[in-house]
Parts: C-alpha cells; sequence; structure tokens
C-alpha cells in the first residue's frame, strides 16, 4: 500500500487557516497533488473553504481565481471587435431560446456583498480602470437611457423613500457631500463640469421636444399623469346623478379618454358626447370652454360645459339633468 504523504497538522493549519494559502499553493511546497492536502484538511478536521471564500481570499490577495493561483492566459489581451460580436450573437441567440440565465432572481446576502466590496475597494482607480479614457457611442447611450427610462416606469417609487439603499443613511451622504464640495475647488474640474452641465441640459430639452412630438408617447404620458390623481369631490357628485338617473356617461377624467391631447371628464357610452366641469379660476387659456370646444370639435365631439357654480348651487342636481338632457335631445333632434 502506498504511503501517505506526510502533511503536519500544525504545518497545514499555518499555512491554511493563517496564512490564506490555497490547496494548489500548498500542494507545490509539499511535491504532492492538491486533492492530496484537501484530504489531509479532511483527515485533521480542518473545514474547507467554499467556493465562495475561496474568490473571495484569492481577489483579497490579488490572485486570479484560477488553478495554482497563476494569471489567465488571456490577462490584459483585448478581445477583437469580431470575437464581441459573436459572443454577444451567441448569448442573445442562447437567451431567446428561452434559457434563464442561471443567476435570475437569486440575490448575494450581504455578507457576501460586504467581502467583495472589500476585496475591490481601492482597485481599478484611474488608469487602472479597464474603461480608462472609453466612452460609450451614441447608440450604447440611447439603449442605456431607453433602459432606465423602461424600468423607472415599470418600477414606479421603487428607488424613492425607504426602497432606497442609502435611505437613511447620513454618514454616507455626509462623504458623498464633503468629496463633491473638495473636487469643486478644482478649477479645472468645475469648468469641465459646467460645460458638461450645458450639453445635458440641450440634450434634455431636444429629447423632450422629440418625445413630446410623438402623439402616442404624449397620450401615453398624459395618462401616467391623470391615472394619478382621485376624483374630485364636484366629479364625484356628478358622477352619482349620472348614474342614479341611467344617463349613459362614465367618468374618463381619469386619462380613459384622450381627445386631440386633451382629456374630458365624462363621455358618452356610444356617441361622441362630453362633458366638462368648468371652473371660474380655469377659465383662460387651454382652459377657456371655448378654445377646448373647437380642440374637440376637430375630432367630431360635442361637449356640455357644466360650470363649477352649476354643481355647488341649491338646486344643482335639478340644473344638471336639465341641462344634460337638453344636450342629449339637442344632438338627437
Amino acid at each position: 500500500m502506498a504511503k501517505k504523504k506526510e502533511l503536519p497538522k500544525e504545518n497545514l493549519m499555518t499555512l491554511y487557516l493563517e496564512e490564506k494559502k490555497t490547496c494548489d499553493e500548498i500542494a507545490e511546497l509539499y511535491e504532492t497533488t492538491p486533492n492530496t492536502v484537501k484530504a489531509r484538511l479532511s483527515d485533521y478536521g480542518i473545514p474547507v473553504r467554499s467556493r465562495s471564500e475561496a474568490r473571495v481570499i484569492s481577489l483579497e490577495r490579488g490572485l486570479a481565481f484560477t488553478r495554482k493561483g497563476c494569471l489567465p492566459w488571456n490577462r490584459g489581451v483585448p478581445r477583437t471587435p469580431e470575437e464581441r460580436a459573436k459572443m454577444s450573437e451567441g448569448q442573445k441567440a442562447r437567451y431567446a431560446s428561452g434559457a434563464v440565465h442561471p443567476n435570475r432572481g437569486k440575490h448575494l446576502s450581504q455578507s457576501t456583498r460586504e467581502k467583495i466590496s472589500k476585496a475591490n475597494t481601492g482597485k481599478q482607480l484611474g488608469e487602472e480602470n479597464p474603461f480608462y479614457g472609453k466612452h460609450h457611442d451614441q447608440e450604447t447611450l440611447e439603449l442605456l437611457s431607453r433602459q432606465r427610462i423602461e424600468w423607472h416606469e415599470n418600477n414606479p417609487g421603487a428607488l424613492t423613500g425607504e426602497n432606497n439603499p442609502m435611505y437613511g443613511n447620513e454618514e454616507a451622504g455626509k462623504k458623498i457631500s464633503e468629496a463633491a464640495k473638495a473636487r469643486w475647488q478644482n478649477p479645472e474640474w468645475r469648468e469641465q463640469q459646467l460645460a458638461i452641465r450645458e450639453t445635458c441640459k440641450e440634450k434634455l430639452s431636444a429629447s423632450a421636444k422629440l418625445s413630446w412630438g410623438d402623439p402616442e408617447n404624449h397620450e401615453r404620458r398624459m395618462r401616467s399623469f391623470l391615472e394619478k390623481f382621485p376624483m374630485t369631490e364636484t366629479e364625484q357628485n356628478l358622477d352619482c346623478l349620472l348614474k342614479m338617473h341611467n344617463l349613459p356617461f362614465e367618468y374618463v377624467g381619469n386619462g380613459k379618454l384622450i381627445v386631440n391631447f386633451l382629456c374630458p371628464d365624462f363621455a358618452h357610452h356610444d356617441k361622441p358626447l362630453l362633458i366638462e366641469i368648468s371652473k371660474a379660476k380655469y377659465r383662460s387659456g387651454r382652459h377657456l370652454p371655448s378654445w377646448r370646444a373647437e380642440k374637440y370639435a376637430a375630432f367630431g365631439y360635442k361637449v356640455l360645459f357644466l360650470m363649477g357654480e352649476d354643481i355647488t348651487g341649491n338646486n344643482w342636481e335639478d340644473i344638471c339633468l336639465a341641462k344634460i338632457r337638453d344636450f342629449i335631445a339637442a344632438v338627437n333632434s
């Protein structure tokens, strides 16, 4: 029977636990194999590191996570555009076929996050950062912008208040503030930021004009804005009156119906008839009844304006019913 390789327990504990050496490094010192080292660790009851723990230690010691702690053969060798394109197409085809990323839905524990953060702190700064001096092309910037907008629209309020990971972290906020003030004292950096700010303003302005120039996007934004507001007391009173007397109108002031970029308060179930509540303080500009009536008429709609005082007076129910019935009769005649 082959004799076991002598690996003293005390030496193993010193090398593996105190000096944080890998099994590959210990095997090299004793001219044996990593599997033999692992077997001795098991024999002595010394707990073997998990893969994640081994990775953190390798990062802390500046080692690549490869066999024998050697750097990978392609370290520092940039991939060609053809290689990148091929890898990208392969990933797209894989996920388009229904494959699910193995880490989807999984999250790192807080302790693991802290270990990775500690291992990476102070690394890849300045010229050591692989993206140092590089910039995204316009197509990539537009893609990133669209993805951010879509994410925030699909996850409203996900990063506000207590949902924000920085919420209540006054110490971190103070550090960020002090660092920003220190940078602002540098005239060169300040001039650069002011120039970037002006460029951003111009881009945002152009993007907003282009976005609002798209009718579908304009209506979508209007609906997103209007659906956040509940019915006013006046609208609720009129809605109850319409339902009580079985009048064929429904509330659409939540953005359910957009006509020529205007949102009426009530709309007929079948006919192009609208009802709007006009309050005195809003009877100017785009809220002027005559102006709104013209906008609705351009799309074939007729509108009845009920003055706010009509719905707040003593006989408001009788007044409104009479006006609505006269409005329907005039259209039918």
